[in-house]
């Protein structure tokens, strides 16, 4: 094989890792790396070809006896060291990457809890006032029981807010505890910016980091997946524009000045629009840094 065509074949095959993890990895490559890799790429095969699928409880490419060779052999390069060591780094701050990921997930499907709340008690607001507009005052009345029950079973105690409820008056179906809602609505949509934002450094920081040393095709996979699309899983779809923080933005731009509730309401904040906080990204890059300089092996 030419020089210029393993080149070609390891240059796709560090992308597509970079992209996908291990599984990018295919037992063609082994032989390509041996003969033509640096000791980082040779590193980068320990990694994706031995440690993560192992990991994974996936089929190795390595045997172990190979795996040892190939230490054997290359531990005496610092490049190989080096890229085993930040694999080593990465894999402790995966766990740490991941429930990032957690407590923002969590903080997203309790706010959308508290607005599934409310949402409901509005339609079922809009469909009973239809219903009662067409009634007797005779039979209007039957109503209130009717009414008593369905806040009995639809009002579930999350922490301090009990959600919202209907209530039955001359003026008509009204929904009770509306300023509470707000009030608990731009309270969990601040959790989902704080957590948000915490978890967007985290994956900016290492990112950064990881391509500017050029070793992304060291860290672990979970990780890589994670880094490459930060946002699987976190994005919600059906929340009324006017529920959310880009909106309040949008608003503000166009000179539109929003009412208190209706600045309340507009309080949900999507990954894109989350800020990034720069003493946390400086930190975390710091601790990269200073671990890898305290690191034995080097």
């Amino acid at each position: 094989m030419a020089s210029d065509e393993a080149s070609k074949i390891l240059q796709d095959l560090w992308y597509n890792v970079s992209q996908d993890g291990y599984k990018a990895l295919r037992k063609e490559h082994v032989s390509v790396i041996l003969e033509y890799g640096s000791p980082k790429e040779v590193a980068a095969l320990i990694v994706n070809g031995f440690e993560e699928p192992r990991k994974h409880g996936d089929t190795t490419l390595l045997t172990v006896k190979k795996a040892e060779k190939i230490a054997e052999k290359y531990s005496k390069y610092d490049e190989y060291k080096r890229a085993l060591v930040i694999a080593s780094i990465m894999v402790n701050m995966e766990p740490v990457l991941k429930q990032l990921q957690l407590d923002y997930k969590a903080s997203i499907l309790e706010a959308i809890d508290c607005l599934k709340d409310y949402l409901e008690r509005k339609s079922v607001q809009q469909l009973l006032e239809n219903i009662v507009g067409k009634l007797s005052k005779k039979d209007r009345n039957g109503f209130e029981d009717i009414i008593t029950k369905y806040n009995r079973c639809k009002t579930v105690r999350i922490d301090e807010y009990a959600g919202t409820g209907i209530k039955l008056s001359k003026s008509g179906i009204n929904i009770t505890g509306s300023a509470d809602f707000l009030s608990e609505w731009k309270s969990r949509c601040e959790d989902v910016c704080s957590k948000g934002s915490v978890y967007k450094t985290y994956i900016k920081a290492l990112r950064n980091w990881l391509l500017d040393s050029d070793h992304l095709e060291c860290a672990p996979t979970d990780m890589i997946i994670l880094l490459s699309n930060p946002k699987e899983e976190l994005e919600v779809d059906g929340i009324p524009e006017e529920y959310t923080l880009r909106y309040s933005k949008d608003m503000e731009d166009k000179g539109v000045f929003l009412m208190d509730d209706d600045s309340k309401k507009a309080s949900y904040p999507d990954y894109d629009i989350i800020p990034i906080f720069r003493d946390v990204e400086d930190m975390v890059t710091k601790n990269i840094i200073e671990t890898l300089n305290k690191d034995s092996r080097l």
